[in-house]
């Protein structure tokens, strides 16, 4: 039905030049190649389980990732039609924020960490599969996680599996994959389920670390029980949710230091979270992902840890340095209302699409 739809609609407006989407659309890839329509699909997740279709290899595509690391997963598979873009910030984002007395009250700390904690991705994916699983092969898959904790930087998840080991391990997964899907089952397995579990460990175990030496803002909508068990730590404030739109750019400006920690499936990408901190016009302390050195300069647009003990050095250091701190949050946002707001971003994109055409 879907099919036949958009098949009508394309027949009757004639002179389309691209169809365009959010994250890829198989189907829609499908319908794109009937007309020879190129299709243009700009990928945020990562991973995307959809790019395993075998629509992949429609030359009629162009699937721009936001991480370079999943551009060269998938490049293979057409090449020269997987293409790296990095995610970018609302223009209209980029402006001075108007915020009360009582929003500064509401919103103003030392540290915030705005996202989830992973633990309800993780719940019904890896730790359900750990009850299931043998204990050989729980253990092998813990000590893999912990291993993975302590390096920043480079994701070895899927090379350090082997097939024999992954294959096993999704058999006890339940999952049922489309037909019409050429799936790496050890990608699967490291990405969906430990890639999600590191996650979690890892943000639980870097927002106690900074509670335990610095009061902390957290908003969240996952379960707050992790930060808090098993031992209570009061410098952790669980302050809810904020709007997307509405009170989180304020959050973002209110705080002297803003953290992102990236999930451990983007391996390279620039997450949005940093640009969205950036466009407020706040300061942003990120774990490192090679592709942020690309765009930005650390200790001038943006600060970089690269373990715990480094970010709480560098926590202690610019909350006492609020010149150093500011000048950095002046530098990034001047950055990202110039270079990196998605009226760029397009005219990069179409500017690509373009030179296809000549």
């Amino acid at each position: 039905d879907y099919i036949t739809k958009l098949s009508e609609y394309i027949s009757n407006h004639k002179g389309i030049d691209y169809c365009m989407t959010i994250n890829y659309i198989p189907i829609i890839a499908r319908v794109c190649s009937i007309f020879h329509i190129p299709y243009i699909s700009w990928t945020y997740d990562s991973p995307s389980l959809s790019l395993y279709s075998n629509t992949l290899s429609l030359d009629t595509n162009y699937v721009f990732v936001i991480d370079r690391a999943l551009a060269t997963r998938f490049g293979s598979r057409n090449p020269g039609h997987i293409i790296a873009l990095p995610i970018a910030c609302a223009t209209e984002s980029c402006r001075p924020l108007a915020i009360s007395d009582e929003e500064h009250r509401r919103f103003d700390c030392d540290i915030s960490f705005i996202g989830s904690l992973y633990t309800e991705k993780c719940s019904f994916r890896y730790d359900e599969v750990a009850k299931k699983i043998p204990e050989y092969m729980r253990g092998y898959m813990d000590g893999l996680i912990q291993a993975q904790l302590n390096v920043y930087g480079y994701n070895f998840l899927a090379d350090t599996l082997d097939d024999s080991t992954a294959n096993e391990y999704f058999s006890y997964t339940g999952l049922e994959l489309p037909p019409d899907y050429d799936i790496n089952i050890r990608e699967i397995v490291a990405d969906f389920y430990l890639g999600y579990k590191c996650s979690a460990l890892e943000r639980i175990k870097t927002l106690i670390s900074i509670g335990e030496h610095f009061p902390l803002s957290v908003y969240t909508n996952s379960d707050f029980s992790s930060l808090n068990d098993p031992k209570d730590i009061p410098n952790i404030k669980n302050c809810g949710t904020v709007g997307y739109n509405t009170d989180m750019p304020k959050v973002f400006a209110c705080s002297k230091i803003n953290l992102n920690i990236t999930t451990k499936t983007n391996q390279t990408g620039i997450p949005s979270r940093i640009f969205d901190v950036m466009a407020a016009g706040g300061f942003v302390i990120s774990n490192y992902q090679e592709e942020i050195l690309e765009y930005f300069v650390p200790g001038e647009d943006i600060v970089i840890y690269d373990s715990i003990p480094d970010l709480l050095n560098k926590i202690e250091y610019y909350l006492s340095h609020d010149d150093e701190r500011n000048t950095i949050a002046q530098n990034g946002y001047n950055k990202v209302k110039q270079l990196h707001t998605y009226d760029n971003r397009m005219k990069d994109l179409f500017e690509f699409m373009e030179t296809l055409k000549s």
